[in-house]
C-alpha cells in the first residue's frame, strides 16, 4: 500500500488543482510527468532540462521517490542526447566558488524522496548532439541497482519558475 501512496497523492493533488477556480476562471493543472520502474519501487517525477545548443553542455533535473523499504542506487545514465552522460554534484570549492564533479552513484534510502536540482546532484549532458531549445524532448535511461532500467522523457523548459 505504501508503494502507491505517492501516486495516489499526486493524482489527488492534480485533480484538486484542476478543479480550482480563481477569478471565475478554471486554472489548468500543473504538468506532472511520472515514470516508474517495472515494480513501481522507484518513481521519477518531472524530469526537465535547461536550454542549450548542440556541442555545449546541458543538465537534467528530476525528483526520485523510492517507495520501497530498501535503499536503491542510481549508478549510471544513458542517452543519445550527448556524447557523454554522467551523474554530477555541485560543491563549494572555497572562496564562494562553486564547482561540479562526477560521482559514481547516488544512493536513495527506502521510503525517501531526493531532488536532482540546480546547485546539487544532477545529470550532466556533456557535448550535446543536438540543439535543446524550449519544448525539445529527449529519451534518457536511468540505471538502478535494484529497480533496473527506467526510461524517462526529459523536456526542455524555460528556467524561470522551475522548482
Amino acid at each position: 500500500m505504501k508503494k502507491n501512496l505517492f501516486i495516489i497523492f499526486l493524482s489527488s493533488f492534480i485533480l484538486f488543482i484542476s478543479c480550482a477556480e480563481k477569478e471565475n476562471k478554471t486554472e489548468t493543472a500543473p504538468e506532472v510527468n511520472l515514470f516508474s520502474s517495472a515494480d513501481s519501487s522507484i518513481v521519477i517525477v518531472n524530469p526537465w532540462s535547461r536550454p542549450s545548443a548542440k556541442g555545449m553542455n546541458g543538465a537534467i533535473f528530476l525528483k526520485i521517490f523510492n517507495q520501497s523499504n530498501s535503499p536503491d542506487t542510481l549508478y549510471s545514465v544513458e542517452s543519445d542526447l550527448a556524447e557523454l552522460v554522467e551523474i554530477h554534484e555541485t560543491f563549494m570549492r572555497g572562496s564562494n566558488q562553486m564547482g561540479m564533479r562526477h560521482v559514481d552513484f547516488i544512493e536513495i534510502s527506502g521510503d525517501s524522496l531526493i531532488y536532482l536540482q540546480p546547485g546539487g546532484f544532477h545529470i550532466m549532458l556533456i557535448s550535446l548532439t543536438k540543439d535543446m531549445g524550449i519544448g525539445t524532448m529527449g529519451e534518457v535511461v536511468l540505471n538502478f541497482r535494484q529497480a533496473g532500467k527506467i526510461k524517462i522523457i526529459t523536456k526542455v523548459r524555460d528556467m524561470l519558475g522551475i522548482q
